[in-house]
């Protein structure tokens, strides 16, 4: 199981559409795990209303 929590919310599960696309049940909104060159999940997209907001991974 596949959990996500935005800052000052409550924890959600992700839902596979795909291998990188998962989707929330409890609000409209997808998020998108994008692979880097070697493989690794370097940045998330957060889809919601319309709006497009990336993630990059820090290390």
């Amino acid at each position: 199981m596949l959990m996500a929590q935005a800052t000052g919310q409550e924890k959600v599960q992700l839902f596979p559409e795909s291998e990188t696309e998962f989707f929330i049940r409890e609000v409209d909104a997808q998020i998108t795990f994008v692979r880097g060159p070697a493989g690794t999940v370097d940045e998330l997209i957060l889809h919601q209303g319309g709006r497009d907001m990336p993630a990059v991974r820090k290390r």
